[in-house]
């Protein structure tokens, strides 16, 4: 949706009916899309009968096209908001129940390497617990990861390449309700999320 003045347009679809051969019965269908710092590249969550998993889109003559597959099974039970960029458009991270992890869902990466996704792995036990880890976010500097543990919103500071021990936020942001899906700005000086009133009623 392009930003004209101070007033937003109207949004536009980008998933175009080349699409629906791609996953032509959508259950979720395609979501949580993630965009290169360049707009050039984008990673998407897509859910239709009978597969599910994390595909990328490149922007060219105009629009985006047809997804591709990366072969990554995210044994999740329903969309996430899977990716994050460092400011190096060089990781993406993601959120599964990947054999092979701490707990019932951990933070995941994958890293490019000379124009080549390299295989899954898991960003480890700083992070990661026997619980559930998911959501992962970063500012645009790279210096500090949000994510959901357990249902409260957490942070762990990057310092020389590795996380330190991951700090929950104040009660002023996690509340004695449900606070999910922690997005921070690029400049890392606002963060948002949701807040469950109730199941059904996220704010």
């Amino acid at each position: 949706s392009a930003r004209t003045q101070e007033n937003w347009g109207w949004p536009e679809s980008i998933v175009s009916e080349s699409w629906l051969d791609y996953c032509p019965i959508r259950m979720y269908g395609f979501s949580y899309p993630a965009i290169s710092s360049n707009d050039s590249l984008m990673f998407l969550n897509y859910d239709c009968v009978y597969t599910h998993g994390i595909a990328s889109s490149v922007f060219e003559n105009g629009e985006w096209q047809i997804p591709e597959q990366l072969q990554i099974e995210t044994n999740n039970s329903w969309p996430e908001p899977l990716f994050f960029y460092d400011q190096n458009d060089t990781l993406l991270y993601f959120t599964s129940g990947l054999t092979g992890g701490y707990g019932g869902s951990d933070v995941w990466a994958i890293q490019l390497v000379n124009s080549v996704w390299s295989d899954p792995f898991n960003i480890g036990p700083i992070i990661n617990t026997e619980g559930n880890e998911t959501s992962p976010s970063l500012p645009d500097d790279d210096s500090r990861l949000y994510f959901i543990r357990n249902g409260n919103i957490m942070y762990s500071d990057k310092i020389n390449g590795q996380y330190a021990d991951p700090v929950a936020l104040p009660s002023n942001i996690n509340s004695n309700l449900t606070e999910t899906h922690p997005s921070i700005s690029r400049d890392g000086q606002k963060l948002y999320f949701n807040r469950y009133g109730n199941y059904l009623y996220p704010d």
